[in-house]
C-alpha cells in the first residue's frame, strides 16, 4: 500500500477495507436528509482499484451537489410553470408517491426502448437482457447496502425536471431510499421478464393519480372549475351572466394560490382553513366565507366521485355566523327627507329623482326598471300597466330578469306625482329606453352608475345608519301595503316573489294576478308616497278609512 492516500479515500484496517467519504455542502444537506457525509464501503480491493472508484464517485457526487445548490440559487424564468418551485414535505405517502412517479417515467422511457426494437435482431434483445441483468444485480447490492445513489439520481431528476423541492428529515430519506430500492429492483425484474417475453409491457403500469399530486402528472388545475360548472349550465339551456361568472372564476383563482399546482383531487382540510385565511386577510366576513365554501362545493362535484372533497369542505364550514345587517325601511319620516332632498337639490338629475318615485311605487328592483322601454308601457285609465320581463319573453331586446317569477304586469297610478306623469308620457314618446342615458358595464348592468350615486346620497342622509340604502326601497314597498292590509300575495307579485304553497302554485298562481287584483298594492303604495311628499291622501282612500 502506498504511503499517500488519495484524497476521499480511507483503509479501515479493523475491517480491512477501503472507504470512500465525502463531505457534503451545508446549502444542499436538506436534500441528503440533513447528512454532513456521505460515507460508502468500496470492500477489500486493490489501492489502484479503489483509487478509481474513488475518483469516480467524488465527480458523481461533486455533479450532485452542484446540481442541488443550481435549484437553490434564485433565477428568472419565463414560464410561469417555472416561476418557483412547488415544495413538496416528504412523509410514508409522498414517499410511495415519489417511488411511484420515478416508476412511471422509467416505464415509458422503457416502453419507447422496446418500440424501437420491435425490428430489430435478436442479438439487439440479448443486449437488452443483459443489460438489465447488470442494471438488476447493481441494484441488488443498492438494496442491501442501503445505497443512496441511484435514489439521489432519481430525486435530482425529478425535481428539476417537474420543479418541485422535496423537503425531508433524515428518517424521511432512509425510508425512500429503502423503499426506493426495493422498487428499483422490483420495476428491473419486471423489465427483464418483459425483455424475455415473458410479461406484457402493460405490467409496468400504474394508475396516474399514484404518482406525486401534480396537475402535470394527473388530476385538474383549479382553473378548470369555473369554466367546468359554466358548461355544465350551459349545457342544460341555463344562462351564465358575467358577474356570477367572474365570481366563480375569483374562488377558483383563490383556491389555485393555496393548492399551487396540484390537483383539486388533493385538496385536504389544511388546504381549506388556507383559503378561509386568505379571504379573511381581505376582510371577508364569516357570512361571506361560508357562502364561498358553498360555491365551492358546487364547482368541486363533477371532479368529486366518492363525495369525498365536498366532505373535506363541509366539514370546515363555519359552524355559526353573526346574522347579516337587514336591510331596512325607510319610515316616512326617513322617505320624506329622502324626497326632500331629491327635489329640492339643485344638483341631483331628474332622472334619479323619477327613479325613486318609480322604485317606491312599483316595489321593482332597480335594473328591472333601468330596462324598461316604451313598448312595456301599456295605458289603462288609472295610469299604466308595466310590464317586466326578459329578452326570451318579449323576442327582443336585452333584458334579464333575476328568475323565472320576476316575470310579471304591475299597475302603477297615474296622478301621485304629476312631474312622474309628465316625464313617463315624454319618455314614451321618444320610443326607446325609459333611462336612455344608462350605459352597461362590464356586467350588462345599465343601473350600476344610478345605484352608485343613489347610495352616496342615501349614505350622506342617512350615515348613523348603513342598513338604509337603495334598495330599502323595496322592504318600504312591503311594509306600505302590508299597514294597508294589502293580501300577501300582491305583496309578493309586485315584489317578484314566488308562492309559497301548492294551491297557489298549481291552481291559483301569482301570474295570473291581473292589474284589478293588484290594484290594491298600487293604491298603497301611492298612498305611501303621497304621504313622504307631505301632500294630502286621495280622497277615495280618506272615505275608506273612515267608513272603516
Amino acid at each position: 500500500m502506498s504511503e499517500s492516500v488519495p484524497k476521499y479515500l480511507t483503509w479501515e484496517k479493523v475491517r480491512s477495507r477501503w472507504i470512500f467519504q465525502i463531505r457534503i455542502p451545508e446549502q444542499v444537506r436538506p436534500a441528503f436528509g440533513g447528512k454532513t457525509t456521505i460515507r460508502q464501503h468500496l470492500g477489500n480491493i486493490s489501492e489502484a482499484e479503489a483509487v478509481a472508484r474513488a475518483a469516480q464517485l467524488a465527480a458523481h457526487y461533486k455533479q450532485l451537489f452542484d446540481q442541488h445548490l443550481a435549484q437553490t440559487k434564485p433565477h428568472k424564468r419565463s414560464d410561469p410553470y417555472k416561476a418557483g418551485a412547488v415544495k413538496i414535505v416528504l412523509d410514508e405517502n409522498i414517499s410511495q408517491r415519489f417511488v411511484d412517479t420515478w416508476h412511471t417515467r422509467e416505464a415509458h422511457a422503457f416502453a419507447d426502448r422496446l418500440e424501437s426494437l420491435r425490428d430489430a435482431c435478436d442479438s439487439e434483445w440479448d443486449d437488452l437482457e443483459q443489460e438489465i441483468d447488470k442494471s438488476l444485480s447493481d441494484a441488488r447490492i443498492c438494496l442491501r447496502r442501503a445505497d443512496t445513489q441511484a435514489m439521489q439520481q432519481a430525486l435530482v431528476s425529478i425535481q428539476s425536471d417537474l420543479n418541485v423541492k422535496i423537503d425531508c428529515t433524515r428518517s424521511a430519506m432512509d425510508t425512500l431510499t429503502h423503499a426506493f430500492n426495493g422498487a428499483r429492483v422490483a420495476y428491473l425484474t419486471q423489465c427483464l421478464a418483459i425483455a424475455r417475453g415473458e410479461a406484457s409491457i402493460s405490467s409496468l403500469n400504474l394508475a396516474p393519480e399514484t404518482q406525486l399530486p401534480l396537475v402535470e402528472l394527473w388530476g385538474d388545475p383549479a382553473s378548470r372549475l369555473a369554466e367546468r360548472w359554466k358548461e355544465m349550465v350551459l349545457s342544460v339551456g341555463g344562462e351564465v351572466e358575467l358577474k356570477t361568472l367572474e365570481k366563480y372564476r375569483g374562488i377558483a383563482d383563490d383556491l389555485e394560490t393555496v393548492l399551487t399546482r396540484r390537483p383539486v383531487q388533493c385538496l385536504t382540510e389544511t388546504d381549506v382553513e388556507a383559503l378561509k385565511a386568505l379571504w379573511v386577510a381581505r376582510d371577508n366576513g364569516a357570512g361571506t366565507i361560508k357562502d364561498k365554501l358553498r360555491i365551492l362545493q358546487s364547482m368541486l362535484r363533477p371532479f368529486d366521485s366518492d363525495g369525498k372533497l365536498e366532505e373535506t369542505v363541509a366539514r370546515r364550514l363555519p359552524r355559526t355566523c353573526p346574522p347579516r345587517a337587514v336591510r331596512l325601511p325607510f319610515t316616512v319620516t326617513q322617505a320624506r327627507r329622502l324626497m326632500n332632498e331629491l327635489f329640492n337639490n339643485p344638483s341631483i338629475r331628474e332622472d334619479d329623482q323619477m327613479l325613486i318615485a318609480l322604485l317606491l311605487l312599483l316595489g321593482a328592483r332597480i335594473e328591472e326598471i333601468y330596462q324598461l322601454s316604451c313598448n312595456d308601457f301599456t295605458p289603462t285609465s288609472t295610469g299604466w300597466l308595466v310590464r317586466f320581463a326578459d329578452r326570451h319573453q318579449t323576442g327582443s331586446g336585452e333584458a334579464s330578469l333575476k328568475n323565472a317569477v320576476s316575470a310579471r304586469r304591475l299597475p302603477l297610478r297615474s296622478g301621485v306625482l304629476p312631474e312622474l306623469d309628465a316625464w313617463i308620457r315624454e319618455r314614451l314618446g321618444d320610443k326607446g329606453y325609459l333611462f336612455p342615458n344608462g350605459s352597461s358595464n362590464k356586467y350588462g348592468i345599465r343601473s350600476a352608475a344610478a345605484s352608485r350615486r343613489l347610495n352616496r346620497l342615501i349614505r350622506d342622509l342617512f350615515s348613523d345608519d348603513r342598513r338604509l340604502v337603495l334598495q330599502s326601497t323595496r322592504p318600504t314597498a312591503n311594509r306600505a301595503m302590508r299597514r294597508a292590509n294589502t293580501d300577501p300575495r300582491i305583496r309578493r307579485r309586485f315584489l317578484g316573489h314566488a308562492d309559497i304553497d301548492v294551491h297557489e302554485r298549481h291552481y291559483d298562481p301569482g301570474e295570473l294576478l291581473d292589474d284589478r287584483d293588484l290594484l290594491p298594492g298600487s293604491t298603497a303604495l301611492a298612498d305611501f308616497l303621497l304621504e313622504a311628499l307631505g301632500r294630502r291622501k286621495r280622497a277615495g282612500a280618506t272615505r275608506s278609512k273612515k267608513h272603516h
